[in-house]
């Protein structure tokens, strides 16, 4: 009886864990993104869509958008990482780490772009 209640545990646990949304396992390919992409391209490597927009600033030459990705726990794991992609005219030219992103465009455009 006991081996029976184990099997059948076993067996709830293995399908319950299977269903589970593939971010939960899946970890961020940071290394294989490369700046000039789109974000498009971005989202095909990352394999997901971005979790928050974070903002938009305008500029003379173009638009900096910041899309936010996080990297959700393994099993077994509790970090969550999550990142910020600043795109100007939907090309890739900077992520890191959160930070006040107003004041990262307006560093990014004045050092790359005006």
């Amino acid at each position: 009886m006991k081996t029976i209640c184990t099997l059948l545990l076993a067996t709830l646990f293995l399908l319950l864990t299977s269903c589970l949304p593939n971010h939960y396992y899946k970890k961020l390919r940071l290394d294989d993104i490369e700046m000039g992409m789109s974000k498009e391209e971005v989202q095909f490597i990352l394999k997901k869509i971005p979790d928050n927009i974070v903002g938009a600033k305008q500029y003379k030459n173009g638009t900096i958008e910041v899309l936010q990705f996080t990297k959700h726990p393994y099993l077994g794991d509790s970090t969550y990482e999550s990142y910020y992609l600043f795109f100007f005219n939907d090309k890739l030219v900077q992520w890191e780490k959160p930070c006040k992103w107003k004041y990262e465009a307006d560093r990014i455009y004045a050092t790359r772009f005006d």
